[in-house]
């Protein structure tokens, strides 16, 4: 855009106005000679403007400068809401207008400039005008010191907090420089000197560790003044979006302001106060006002294309956030002290909110707006209670599939999540997992894994109970009645400890709709019984549903009887509450001392009172309770119903000892467990049964490289046949056929069954694969009776598409006859069914997948000519016997690939990177029985790393890290710069990305370790000795991030198998080459 001024007509001057004119200019250029002044003005002209007519717009290239003859003038400026607003007012003859924009560096007007009255105006050639200015430096240096002055004054308008500031008016050094979009301001490790406050344009800051902007600024705000009062170097980039006008602010400046307050201090603070809170998406920050009150502008943008505006107001304080959709259904919840108020849609999503003082949950809570998360509703209460969230930090978010929900079993949180999946009530994980089956402690968090989580929220109150106990208190905060509970019954309890859930089950030893009652021991090494000791009364905790069955029924004749120990005395007092009055009720009482039997007293005053009978064993006078003791306690009642409850050995000398006795009714409950259901994290080994040992019933497993023979090699596959699928063979016979068939021709003819059985448990043994949880679902395509290569051909490309199931992969292997002693079987010269080829051009250019030059070379001999692309499918090449090798190209629809794309990284779809679909490992053969099946290509679904972390980026493969890293923007300089890193995280981000956008099955590295402790769990489940190579377990990318880090395993390899092979085609080429004269 040109200076608006060229358009318009001009005029003579009169002598007056040129006496005004001449005036002006001595007063700036007081270096510079009278005649060439004179010269100057000789050539001026004069302009007149109507009221409202715009002499120069903002952002035009500046052509002339402008003397003010007569009239009145108005500066004006946009704001970052791109509001017009109103700098200065100038009505004195003699004013430069427009003079600024002509300095050296500058590139484009500061102001628009708009006549207020009827206008006169002397017009200034700028080209001489800017040589006057090179010539004179005085000149330009009181020109620069008024550009300063301006932008102070324009800096007040934009963000009123600034305005009439001292400490900016006599700021030494301060500057005001323009630059054009794309201007890199300042970079990534450079010193921090100074900030900036953006005049005009916006700015875009990026983190060294990101390719996008973290936020941009617009007009009004200052930016790099963190590293500055950090005095740390840049640890981000700033660019200029669009053409920018900046004025720069040292750091002398920002630490006085900092310390002394003032209304740039409080900037200052506020600006800090808005980068503690959480950027999810991209954010637009500048200085607006609303209702006259200056405020700090946050817009965040996020991927869906949702908004959310934030505003801070530094003086009050205060902050309001809304998301900008239009919802009319909602709910608005206020704290107690009235300072914060949360608004909520009906199902709970935080979508705004008002604070009205310094919150340290801020954070916390417009994570929630920007997560679009939801509060449950004991959280919603909570916060009306309390004005406290209640919120779990980002790492107990996180699903961590090693953590132990269950102690008793080791049921993890991942394996829960998987069965889930096929689960619908929490009876259904019970049977799939096993947890909560046992001592139920963790029944109450099953829920959580369906979605259908119930919560009550209580304040804790304590008093003493004995020496080594304390009784807890639960008070219902509100007055939502507390779920009823039985006698008898367990609550889990949990406290929100250092952002995470922690609690374990207690028994209820008293319940009403208002309060629940626990006798708490507090062990020594227990961390959630000490917190509760500790925690300040009236500490919120939360309280899951009451559970269990131990109460026995009201109506029952039977004589009643506990025999507890310690804190099992729990149950025993929640009865006699209840039911003191409708059973007979005994209970012996074994404990420790007098002083730390907990709740003795009031067992004694309700034995005083006749409703009970009490028979106490100190063991400290008497020794352990035995067998005699309880066969004396026992032997006046008759046939009774006994409730034990006390430690694991406790309970079994209890039991064993009533066993015999004709008409007991025997229950009990353990507490062995000080931590159970407290959410432990498993620790490395942790998954190992204690003691383990391996059982085979068919013997031990055929180790890999035995020289057993081939014979007693059938006779054990069999017998292992047998074993696991039982009834399906006369197995003697079998081995004697078997054998015989060995004899004769050196394979012997398995059953489909007993093909697909070796098929499936080659992968079980497989050392190298992390995917073996799927081992059962391996289906086999019985191909041994095909000979012709064409119909083999066409098998493999049924192979396929079986395998491709619309992207939804299923494992498969076809086998194919493994031949004879005399006749070799078929073999496939592809590595893979689907692969990519690797060749050299003439100009030693390398095209495609440099692993597979070899074969490549040697497919081309048979006739193939690659397309010239790096991503050039091979055809197929079979090899058998009688045929030699035949060639047979791909169909259309047995080539599915996915195009790789990132969710941010636009230019990767550009680069064309794209990978197959299908991983159908074809040059292994499996070794089952005695013999080896040469030709048995199987697939399973790709591992994100397989292609991220190795195809496409290991250096003997495609290398494209240096690329990747270039187009980011990272420098690859220095390996210290984590360049690798980062490059491959973007490229593990897009595999993902682009897989799951094709919906085409994959696994990622994390979820995969998971899955594999649960295949270690469950072959340890049926006596098997899981066993694994460690650098092929633990993935290539991410590895110390992974569960299997830390695991070690036996590296061991056993027969049924799959084994590397030599390529055929290198066979083929040495009896070739020996052929030639």
């Amino acid at each position: 855009m040109t200076d608006s001024s060229s358009t318009q007509s001009d005029e003579t001057l009169s002598a007056d106005q040129l006496s005004i004119l001449y005036q002006s200019l001595t007063t700036l250029f007081s270096g510079t000679a009278a005649e060439t002044l004179t010269a100057f003005c000789g050539k001026a002209s004069a302009r007149s403007l109507a009221v409202g007519e715009i002499l120069m717009s903002e952002w035009e290239t500046a052509n002339d400068v402008y003397v003010l003859l007569g009239g009145r003038c108005g500066f004006y400026t946009q704001n970052a809401e791109q509001q017009l607003r109103l700098m200065e007012t100038v009505d004195r003859p003699g004013e430069l207008i427009g003079a600024q924009s002509l300095l050296e560096g500058r590139q484009f007007r500061s102001a628009s400039v708009i006549a207020l009255d009827t206008t006169t105006l002397a017009v200034l050639r700028g080209e001489t005008f800017r040589k006057l200015l090179r010539n004179d430096k005085a000149a330009a240096d009181r020109l620069s010191a008024r550009t300063v002055r301006y932008a102070l004054n324009k800096l007040g308008v934009l963000a009123a907090e600034l305005a009439q500031q001292t400490e900016l008016q006599n700021a030494p050094q301060a500057a005001v420089r323009q630059f054009p979009a794309g201007t890199t301001l300042y970079q990534a490790g450079q010193p921090a000197e100074h900030a900036w406050f953006l005049l005009a344009g916006e700015v875009a800051l990026t983190r060294a560790d990101s390719t996008l902007p973290s936020e941009t600024i617009r007009a009004g705000l200052l930016f790099g003044q963190a590293d500055v009062l950090a005095a740390t170097p840049r640890r981000e980039y700033a660019t200029a979006v669009t053409a920018v006008e900046v004025l720069s602010v040292s750091a002398e400046v920002l630490r006085s302001c900092q310390q002394q307050g003032g209304r740039l201090g409080t900037i200052l603070t506020a600006l800090t106060s808005a980068h503690k809170l959480p950027q999810l998406g991209t954010v637009y920050r500048y200085m607006a006002q609303v209702d006259q009150q200056p405020c700090i502008v946050s817009d965040y943008t996020q991927p869906a294309g949702s908004r959310i505006r934030v505003r801070y107001f530094p003086h009050l304080p205060a902050t309001v956030a809304t998301r900008e959709e239009p919802l009319t259904d909602t709910i608005t919840l206020t704290a107690p002290d009235g300072s914060c108020l949360l608004v909520l849609t009906k199902s709970g999503a935080v979508i705004g909110l008002t604070v009205l003082r310094e919150w340290d949950q801020l954070p916390s809570a417009m994570s929630l707006i920007l997560r679009n998360a939801s509060l449950a509703d004991w959280q919603q209460r909570a916060f009306e209670s309390t004005g406290d969230l209640l919120l779990e930090n980002a790492a107990s978010r996180t699903p961590a599939g090693a953590e132990i929900i269950c102690a008793c079993t080791n049921a993890t949180a991942s394996m829960l999540r998987s069965a889930a999946r096929s689960a619908t009530c929490v009876e259904d994980l019970t049977r799939l997992t096993g947890a909560g089956g046992i001592c139920g402690g963790c029944r109450g968090r099953l829920p959580v894994f369906l979605g259908q989580m119930e919560v009550s929220l209580c304040r804790i109150q304590r008093a003493p109970l004995a020496t080594g106990s304390i009784k807890v208190r639960l008070e219902t905060v509100d007055e939502t009645p507390l779920p009823q509970a039985r006698a008898g019954q367990f609550v889990r309890v949990e406290a929100l400890v250092d952002g995470a859930w922690i609690g374990r089950p207690y028994t209820l030893t008293d319940a009403s709709p208002s309060a629940f009652e626990l006798g708490v021991k507090l062990e020594q090494n227990g961390f959630f019984s000490n917190w509760l000791n500790n925690a300040a009364a009236g500490t919120l905790v939360r309280v899951l549903p009451p559970q269990g069955d131990v109460c026995p029924a009201a109506d029952d004749p039977r004589p009643l009887l506990y025999i507890v120990a310690g804190i099992g005395v729990t149950p025993a007092m929640a009865a006699i509450r209840k039911l003191a009055s409708s059973r007979n009720v005994h209970v012996l009482y074994s404990y420790r001392s007098a002083d730390s039997a907990a709740y003795l007293d009031d067992l004694l005053s309700v034995a005083d009172a006749g409703k009970i009978t009490l028979t106490q064993h100190c063991t400290a006078d008497r020794g352990r309770l035995d067998s005699q003791h309880v066969t004396e306690c026992v032997a006046a009642l008759g046939a009774a119903e006994v409730v034990v409850c006390g430690p694991g050995d406790f309970n079994r000398m209890v039991l064993s000892t009533l066993a015999g006795m004709p008409g007991m009714t025997l229950r009990a409950d353990s507490f062995d467990h000080p931590q159970r259901g407290a959410g432990l994290q498993l620790m490395p080994g942790g998954w190992r049964k204690k003691d383990f040992k391996p059982d085979y019933p068919a013997g031990p497993p055929i180790p890999l490289k035995s020289k057993l023979p081939a014979a007693e090699q059938a006779a054990q596959f069999l017998r292992e046949f047998e074993a696991e699928c039982p009834g399906r063979c006369q197995v003697n016979d079998r081995i004697q056929q078997a054998q015989h068939e060995l004899a004769e021709t050196g394979v012997w003819n398995m059953t489909p069954e007993e093909l697909g059985f070796a098929a499936r448990i080659a992968w079980r043994n497989a050392e190298r694969c992390v995917g073996r949880l799927y081992w059962k679902g391996l289906h086999l395509r019985d191909c041994r009776q095909l000979t012709e290569p064409a119909l083999m051909a066409e098998a493999l490309f049924d192979h396929l598409r079986f395998a491709w199931n619309g992207g939804d992969l299923r494992p498969a292997i076809s086998v194919f006859s493994p031949g004879t002693r005399d006749v070799p079987g078929p073999r496939l010269w592809n590595p893979q069914l689907l692969r990519y080829a690797g060749y050299r051009l003439r100009s030693g250019k390398q095209m495609g997948d440099p692993a597979q030059n070899a074969v490549t070379e040697h497919i081309m001999r048979l006739g193939w000519e690659p397309a010239g692309t790096d991503f050039d499918l091979l055809p197929l090449v079979i090899q058998t016997a009688e045929h030699g090798p035949r060639m047979f190209e791909l169909p259309a629809d047995c080539r599915p690939e996915v195009r790789l794309s990132h969710p941010q990284q636009n230019w990767l779809l550009e680069r064309g990177l794209k990978w197959y679909a299908i991983p159908a490992v074809a040059d292994m053969a499996l070794d089952a029985g005695g013999f080896m099946y040469r030709l048995i290509p199987f697939n399973g679904w790709y591992l994100n790393t397989e292609i991220a972390a190795r195809n496409l980026t290991d250096t003997n493969r495609y290398n494209l890290l240096p690329e990747l890293a270039e187009r980011m923007g990272l420098d690859i300089s220095s390996e210290r710069t984590l360049w690798r890193d980062r490059s491959m995280l973007m490229l593990h981000e897009a595999v993902l990305h682009s897989f799951d956008r094709a919906g085409v099955k994959i696994a990622d590295h994390h979820s995969v370790c998971h899955e594999f402790l649960e295949f270690c769990r469950n072959e340890q489940a049926v006596g098997r000795e899981p066993n694994g190579k460690w650098m092929w377990l633990v993935p290539p990318f991410s590895s110390a991030a992974t569960v299997l880090y830390q695991e070690p395993f036996r590296d061991r390899a056993f027969k049924p198998a799959y084994c590397m092979q030599k390529p055929v085609w290198e066979s083929l080429a040495a009896t070739t080459q020996a052929a030639q004269p």
